[in-house]
């Protein structure tokens, strides 16, 4: 039996540990194509990378460090998802912190990154002809 995801590209916010790097090994393990971790932290990103690569190929995963909040830098995410793989098809948005004292960073990164993130891929989707699982 075929997997939804067989042989789809997921980019996924938030995927350096936890619960987004689980995402990207369960997707892989269900026959995703590949997956593109996104997150602020560079360190994690390269280990996160590295077992995904020992564990199901390193032609499957990639790697952007970005500022969620930041739209250039999410941007540049999708693209690079997009160059290296040549498609893109399920965005994960799974970046998020629990700081209210700090609640306009929670904003941003809960919630306004979120609607960047998607207002990115379906202006992306519409110019490449691109699959719509956001």
């Amino acid at each position: 039996m075929s997997s939804v995801v067989q042989g789809k590209v997921a980019l996924i916010t938030g995927s350096a540990g936890g619960i987004g790097f689980a995402f990207a090994q369960e997707l892989l393990r269900n026959g995703a194509k590949a997956v593109e971790l996104v997150d602020v932290n560079a360190d994690l990103l390269q280990k996160a990378k590295e077992q995904i690569a020992k564990e199901f190929g390193p032609d499957k995963v990639d790697f952007t460090k970005a500022d969620v909040t930041d739209k250039n830098q999410l941007e540049a995410a999708f693209k690079k998802a997009i160059q290296v793989f040549n498609q893109l098809d399920i965005v994960i948005n799974n970046a998020g912190i629990l700081d209210d004292v700090n609640y306009e960073k929670e904003i941003q990164i809960n919630c306004v990154s979120y609607l960047n993130s998607a207002n990115t891929y379906s202006i992306l989707r519409r110019k490449n002809s691109y699959s719509n699982h956001v």
